[in-house]
């Protein structure tokens, strides 16, 4: 039914939107791992994207093409994990960045107001020295 009946539809109205010189970011719930050539085909111009999709993936496959929001950083990760793995993510998003012409970082789930403030504060402390090169 995507295929058929819901990605062309996109398709249909997304043009008024390319002709007024905008662009689309197709933003969904969920895991859209197996639509996301359809719905670039349809003309979505970039993707806004949650944890369960690889953000690998989406900077393998479409870092040079279209507009990547997101990360490997999930907001779970921020609030209840060890420091250690909230580097590990930040550093696996900036290899996957490397082969893509940009892209606006995202947290995972957003930032829930219950992330411990030193946990916050190291989290800015190490992305933005990252974000200057």
């Amino acid at each position: 039914i995507y295929r058929q009946i819901i990605i062309p539809r996109y398709a249909e109205l997304w043009k008024p939107i390319h002709q007024a010189g905008k662009k689309v970011l197709f933003c969904s719930d969920g895991d859209f791992t197996c639509f996301a050539q359809d719905l670039a085909e349809a003309g979505a111009d970039g993707f806004i994207f949650e944890p369960c999709v690889n953000f690998g993936h989406m900077a393998e496959q479409f870092g040079q093409s279209h507009c990547l929001v997101g990360s490997f950083v999930d907001c779970r990760d921020l609030t209840f994990s060890p420091w250690k793995t909230v580097q590990e993510d930040i550093d696996r998003t900036f290899e996957a960045l490397e082969s893509c012409r940009g892209a606006i970082l995202a947290v995972g789930n957003h930032l829930p107001p219950n992330i411990q403030e030193d946990m916050l504060d190291r989290y800015y402390e190490y992305l933005l020295p990252k974000l200057q090169k």
